[in-house]
């Protein structure tokens, strides 16, 4: 680089112009450490760059420079400069938002404009009849269980057509449910499947020897909770005696 080219790109440039280039003046202090103005530029070049880049490099640039006030001339300059470009950014930025809360208020106005002028219309709800449902009563019609086919390749209708209690269960299901005697205690079928739970339930309900009777089959099916399953309905016969 000759002195003229220098002189013209570096010498009246401002600090922002300059921190492009710093690495360039850097590299000719590095070659001509004694260059007083060199090392004026590359401060000022630092100072384009904002922050405190400049201040590593201040007291070294002010052993160079014989007029050393000029240097905070420059860093106040940049620090102005820099606050001024942040402003309009804000400014430049904040615009928009302006537009756009602009614009929704309008559309705003407008909808409500819009909801004043169409007619509210009026939804009908059809209110569904009443329907009736008997405890214990099955949703299936028997002609619609009859209808009904085991697939013996699938496992679950396998299982079901080979026990006895789940065929005779479905001949039965569908059949019409008598509720005038629903007051009644219920009964206990031979082929009734009973579990634990059954029995407790008809404990709670006062069904005291319908209970036993669940807990009796339950020691025929499980022969090793046979203790358990005696103690559970002895306990039941004690609470019916009291």
């Amino acid at each position: 680089m000759d002195i003229s080219t220098f002189y013209k790109e570096y010498l009246n440039a401002t600090p922002q112009e300059l921190a492009p280039h710093g690495y360039v003046l850097q590299d000719l202090i590095r070659r001509y450490p004694w260059f007083s103005l060199g090392h004026f530029l590359l401060f000022k070049s630092l100072c384009g760059m904002g922050g405190d880049a400049s201040l590593s490099q201040s007291e070294k640039t002010a052993a160079y420079v014989y007029a050393r006030q000029k240097l905070y001339f420059i860093v106040e300059q940049s620090r102005r400069d820099f606050e001024k470009l942040a402003e309009e950014e804000f400014f430049t930025l904040d615009l928009p938002k302006q537009e756009g809360e602009t614009t929704a208020k309008q559309q705003q106005k407008v909808g409500s404009r819009r909801a004043k002028e169409t007619p509210v219309q009026e939804f009908v709800i059809d209110v569904p009849q009443e329907r009736t449902f008997y405890p214990g009563a099955d949703y299936f019609g028997k002609e619609y269980m009859e209808t009904v086919q085991l697939d013996v390749s699938v496992p679950v209708d396998r299982f079901i057509s080979e026990s006895p209690r789940f065929t005779q269960a479905l001949k039965r299901a569908g059949e019409d449910v008598d509720t005038s005697e629903q007051d009644e205690p219920p009964t206990l079928a031979d082929d009734e499947f009973v579990t634990e739970t059954l029995a407790k339930i008809y404990a709670d309900q006062g069904y005291y020897k319908l209970a036993v009777a669940c807990y009796a089959k339950l020691i025929l099916l499980y022969p090793e909770k046979s203790t358990y399953f005696a103690s559970l309905a002895e306990e039941i016969k004690q609470k019916s005696n009291n």
